[in-house]
């Protein structure tokens, strides 16, 4: 057995035979790459910091498309089954407010329902538009 490991230089049997070289990915990456330094942190910063500007671009769909409570103004719904229940596009305009106010989304903000709701997917489409023309 000691004689057959012998033979074994770095993969390659010396009697032409195939042997075996069991390496782990810690030593292959420690070969190639080089252990962790300076500069592979320097590396991972940069990639992530790219990473940012998508991440920050697929987030904000969420707040842009969280819309808030709502509730009919003094009985003036009439028909409407409860507040939250149904759409406001059903409603006529003025018989229901925002529980939070105008300031409580981006939605109410910017009156962003029925007819207006595609608005909503504006910034993102755009955005991964060109971040699709910017590969190419």
């Amino acid at each position: 057995m000691m004689e057959e490991e012998q033979k074994l230089v770095k993969g390659k049997n010396l009697e032409g035979s195939e042997g075996k070289l069991e390496l782990t990915v810690d030593e292959v990456v420690e070969e190639y790459v080089g252990s962790l330094g300076f500069s592979q942190l320097v590396h991972v910063l940069l990639v992530s910091l790219a990473w940012i500007f998508d991440a920050q671009s697929t987030l904000v769909t969420i707040f842009t498309d969280a819309q808030p409570p709502w509730r009919c103004k003094s009985g003036l719904c009439q028909g409407s089954s409860s507040s939250n229940s149904g759409s406001v596009c059903e409603l006529v305009p003025g018989t229901w407010e925002w529980i939070g106010g105008h300031t409580s989304s981006t939605i109410a903000e910017w009156n962003l329902v029925c007819d207006r709701r595609f608005l909503a997917a504006v910034p993102a489409s755009v955005y991964f538009l060109g971040s699709l023309i910017e590969s190419d």
